[in-house]
């Protein structure tokens, strides 16, 4: 069963979390929340608008009267929400360039589009061919673009809602990331098998380079517009810099010194280090973000822009649980969604000496300040909201792993499968050889059996020709 999301991201009214099938939209600046929520037997989502306020000091009584009602608008879901228990959890999801649309797509391989623009409208709920496992729009705004986990991408027209998807490439391995470089000239995807392919879009399958050099699955892909550059991030603690239409590699910087961390003997050979989760930049500040899997740190780099662009390592922030997700938003803050039993956000502004510090209330001389700061502090309340995805599995990744030939761990468990396999055919040697035994054993039985017959006849036919001649 799939795991479930825990995801922030921004557009320019909105705040959307997304913790496992509902989808949490906070208005920025006030306290008016709205949740969406898929249902598997009834494709209608179900919306709801919230005041706190309104629900803690005007209504407390009937929250406890109302038992299971009560109860389900406690944890967010829209009154009269026929949501169901099943895998219905949200897989991949995504804004557009411009904010106007989001999508995502869930467990049941439904495809789901609205206009954030227009009060939310929903424009369509459509089926996918296999679960999705990247989710990106065109940079014109006119295609959601669907990676699913056999490897194939597809495009849906956010234009004509009833158009089917169109195939335009297919990986051989499962898909991790997906993005469009400007004016849609190319299609970048990554996959388990540590390739990064650019292909021409919407003609797939015109390839114009891979991007090679990582050494285990890719897990996550930025461009930056400015220069031109694509960086991937992967799971072998490392992120490095493209020259993606030639597939020449720029730069290479391994995370773990960044982070302080040595290489541990002990550590398990068959995760290399680090996993680079998500990668974000901000053009308004020229910084990339990238959180790491399972790490309480985010490595912040200042990208170079020269004709060789270069990453350096810029400042590393120490928060206080594990970072889930991260985001952007147009005016240059950097939203984090932490935690693992508890959720909580924060939000990081960049000062003019553009160090990362988080927000706080000496920090709001502007509206803009003031409203974020606003809007996080509600979020922060919505408790029941942020915890209802459930805890990301230990192996979240560690089933990508490739275990190298000559390690340790691969030649301790290539000598434990010999080992079985042996075993096994001793086991089933020995059962032969019982088998035979027996055969044998009953087949000199039988010919004692027939000799005794043979013999008892030839008597019986004696006696017999005496007593006649007598």
């Amino acid at each position: 069963s799939p795991s479930k999301m825990a995801k922030i991201l921004r557009n320019n009214k909105h705040v959307v979390c997304i913790s496992g099938k509902y989808v949490n939209i906070f208005n920025l600046g006030d306290e008016n929340q709205r949740t969406l929520c898929c249902d598997p037997t009834d494709l209608k989502d179900t919306q709801r608008e919230t005041d706190d306020a309104k629900t803690e000091e005007e209504k407390p009584e009937k929250s406890e009267s109302d038992g299971e009602d009560g109860e389900k608008s406690k944890n967010g879901t829209a009154k009269g929400s026929k949501c169901t228990s099943g895998s219905d959890a949200i897989l991949t999801c995504g804004f557009s360039s411009t904010g106007r649309y989001f999508a995502v797509c869930d467990d049941h391989k439904r495809l789901t589009l609205w206009d954030a623009t227009e009060d939310w409208k929903q424009l369509s709920v459509r089926t996918v061919l296999r679960r999705s496992s990247t989710l990106t729009f065109s940079q014109k705004e006119d295609n959601v673009i669907i990676g699913d986990k056999s490897g194939d991408v597809f495009t849906f027209s956010t234009k004509n809602c009833e158009q089917p998807g169109q195939l335009i490439l297919g990986h051989l391995s499962l898909l991790l990331d997906t993005i469009v470089t400007k004016n849609d000239e190319f299609i970048i995807t990554s996959d388990k098998d540590e390739k990064i392919r650019v292909s021409r879009y919407p003609n797939g399958y015109t390839i114009e380079s891979y991007c090679l050099g990582h050494t285990q699955y890719v897990t996550a892909l930025c461009y930056v517009e400015d220069v031109d550059l694509l960086i991937s991030g992967a799971g072998d603690s490392t992120i490095r810099g493209w020259s993606y239409k030639q597939g020449e590699e720029l730069c290479c910087i391994d995370c773990r010194n960044d982070l302080e961390l040595e290489a541990q003997p002990d550590e398990k050979e068959n995760t290399d280090g680090l996993v680079v989760k998500s990668l974000k930049y901000s053009s308004k500040h020229n910084l990339l973000a990238v959180g790491i899997y399972k790490h309480s740190k985010i490595l912040i780099y200042k990208i170079d822009a020269t004709s060789s662009p270069q990453l350096q390592f810029h400042q590393a922030i120490q928060t206080p649980e594990n970072v889930l997700e991260l985001c952007f938003d147009e005016e240059g803050y950097l939203w984090v969604l932490m935690g693992e039993e508890s959720r909580s956000v924060q939000v990081y502004q960049i000062t003019e000496q553009s160090i990362c510090e988080l927000l706080k209330e000496e920090h709001c001389t502007t509206d803009s300040n003031k409203e974020t700061l606003r809007t996080v502090a509600y979020i922060n309340t919505q408790e029941d909201i942020l915890k209802k995805s459930s805890l990301e599995p230990e192996n979240l990744f560690e089933h990508l792993h490739k275990l190298k030939v000559g390690s340790k761990t691969f030649m301790s468990e290539y000598y434990d499968k010999k080992e079985k396999r042996i075993e096994t055919e001793k086991e089933k040697y020995k059962q032969n050889q019982q088998k035979r035994q027996q055969r044998r054993r009953g087949g000199k039985r039988s010919n004692k059996n027939r000799e005794t017959e043979d013999t008892t006849e030839v008597e019986l036919s004696e006696k017999k020709a005496k007593s006649e001649m007598s």
